[in-house]
């Protein structure tokens, strides 16, 4: 099923003003049902609640999702629940940790960019990570990244401070798409601000 999210894959110029292109992505059918599970739950409102982070409601997507919390007051986030799915693709259980607690300092820039491009939106967006299985093989993952805030009542200035970010395999695993990103340039990232 082809979507019209947008691709941006984003290089940067010497004075650091983003470059950005846009193209059709595909993505698997459960994200664009967890993506219409997030529009319904916005309905009028800027972005949805907390109430909509309902474990019976989400069951169908839980072996994928995480929870994390964006923590204004430190301005850190905190993993509140790493999916079993995500940490057995990542290698590691980030459950009640602190991102900056447990990444690199370039893999913590890397694993920021679409949550801070969600907060900025106040829109989802789209990913694609490549963690390395082992030496020279990797899997092409889709990292899907839903905004929420605590208000009740959004207003418009509503902020973000909680996403829940869902992981699967991307469709394409072809070993085109595999080299293509293995010999992507350090400072690109495929991420895509979904418009809703």
């Amino acid at each position: 099923m082809k979507s019209n999210f947008h691709r941006q894959t984003q290089n940067h110029t010497a004075d650091n003003t983003p470059i950005t292109h846009a193209e059709t992505y595909e993505i698997r059918p459960e994200a664009l049902e967890l993506l219409d599970y997030w529009r319904h739950w916005r309905g009028d409102f800027v972005l949805p609640t907390r109430r909509a982070l309902d474990p019976l409601r989400l069951r169908r997507w839980i072996n994928n999702l995480s929870v994390v919390e964006y923590r204004a007051d430190e301005k850190r986030f905190f993993v509140r629940l790493h999916s079993q799915f995500t940490q057995e693709n990542l290698g590691q259980n980030m459950s009640r940790r602190y991102f900056d607690d447990t990444l690199s300092p370039t893999a913590l820039s890397v694993v920021l960019l679409p949550y801070e491009a969600a907060m900025r939106a106040r829109k989802p967006t789209l990913s694609v990570i490549m963690p390395q299985l082992y030496p020279n093989l990797f899997k092409r993952l889709d990292r899907f990244i839903l905004p929420f805030t605590n208000e009740l009542a959004p207003e418009p200035d509503a902020q973000v401070d909680r996403f829940v970010t869902w992981v699967g395999p991307a469709k394409d695993q072809s070993i085109e798409a595999i080299m293509r990103d293995t010999k992507a340039p350090k400072d690109t990232l495929d991420l895509k601000v979904i418009e809703v």
